[in-house]
């Protein structure tokens, strides 16, 4: 009988490993411990542990190879190039979403620099204008015509522009992680297609 005083190697629960071993998580958690030294596994359960243990130790364990994780990569293959397929066309639509972006901020930019320049002709005007009751409707005009221009760079002008560009760079930000991020995924999935066809053989040479 003995006490196993590092279990923390096996990723399971103890109510799960006292479930395996067939003795309760009290019992389980004094061996783990160390407490009360009496009381240890019983000769089947103890065989079962270390058993258990001496597999997932064991120091040839990295050149092993899994049916269940081959077979999972197997499967999960059609996944990960459909992943990759939706990463790529994630990134296009955020690289078409910049580009219509970048055409509103340059058209933007247009309108500011004619209202700027339509803003100084109505100024001019306006200061050329004679002080009479004849030119009491064109004042009224040319006011008219500063307030409307005066909204519209206040609409176009930088504080909007801003706001434009900070969409443009994060949607571009976007596409390059997603761009990155495939390669990656795929990366991994060649390495992985090459370590199944390395399994594969291997088993077939044991056989």
């Amino acid at each position: 009988m003995k006490s196993y005083k590092r279990l923390s190697p096996l990723p399971v629960s103890q109510q799960d490993l006292a479930i395996y071993l067939g003795v309760s998580v009290t019992l389980l958690s004094m061996t783990k411990t160390g407490r009360h030294g009496t009381r240890q596994l019983k000769p089947a359960a103890s065989l079962k542990m270390t058993k258990l243990l001496n597999a997932h130790l064991s120091p040839g364990k990295a050149n092993l190879h899994s049916p269940s994780l081959t077979k999972m990569k197997e499967e999960s293959r059609d996944q990960y190039s459909q992943l990759a397929k939706s990463m790529l066309d994630e990134a296009a639509d955020l690289d078409s979403q910049a580009k219509r972006l970048k055409g509103q901020l340059d058209k933007m930019m247009k309108t500011v620099a004619e209202a700027e320049h339509w803003m100084s002709t109505v100024d001019q005007l306006l200061a050329s204008l004679p002080g009479g009751k004849e030119s009491v409707k064109d004042r009224q005009w040319l006011e008219c015509q500063k307030v409307i221009t005066l909204e519209r760079l206040d609409k176009n002008g930088i504080p909007a522009q801003l706001n434009l560009e900070t969409q443009i760079e994060t949607k571009k930000a976007k596409a390059r992680f997603y761009r990155a991020a495939q390669k990656k995924l795929m990366r991994s999935m060649q390495k992985e297609v090459k370590g199944v066809k390395v399994e594969t053989r291997q088993r077939a040479i044991g056989q």
